[in-house]
């Protein structure tokens, strides 16, 4: 589920029951799963939209989104992992990418996230053995161990 902007669309998104059931089954069922920003957004319960409306998303991650009044993470950032996941083992250096307007009251507690050349640091994201959900667009080239684990995931699932 990559980025994108799914609060443009939350009520289109949050009336569509059968693909809400279907990510959430497959996500109960481990399916392997990369959520960034956008897709991070949507798998919360829900999403206070620009005009203060309320739309149910997927529900796989308890809480809500709600925007912001600017723009709160901008630019290139280094994940350590906290403990073994998908895309990597504890203490592994994930290259990433973070924009956006909306915050999470529920952001996760898998990664820890340091910005290079400056002393801007803080914790996000989740990720277990096939999942990872977060703001964070992780540049997979930038540590292609992780591309590659996720790849296996893919190929050792069974639904």
């Amino acid at each position: 589920l990559s980025g994108g902007y799914p609060e443009v669309y939350a009520k289109e998104l949050s009336q569509n029951k059968s693909m809400i059931e279907s990510i959430k089954h497959a996500l109960l069922s481990n399916m392997p799963c990369i959520a960034e920003c956008g897709g991070f957004i949507y798998l919360h319960e829900s999403i206070i939209s620009e005009d203060e409306n309320e739309y149910n998303f997927v529900g796989a991650i308890k809480g809500k989104c709600h925007k912001t009044t600017k723009l709160k993470r901008f630019g290139y950032i280094e994940a350590k992992a906290l403990k073994n996941t998908v895309l990597c083992d504890k203490n592994e250096i994930l290259k990433a990418h973070e924009f956006h307007y909306y915050e999470s009251d529920n952001d996760g507690q898998d990664f820890f996230i340091q910005k290079p050349g400056n002393k801007n640091q803080w914790i996000t994201g989740y990720g277990n053995k096939n999942q990872y959900f977060g703001f964070p667009h992780i540049f997979l080239y930038g540590n292609i161990k992780a591309a590659f684990r996720f790849a296996e995931a893919v190929r050792d699932f069974e639904l």
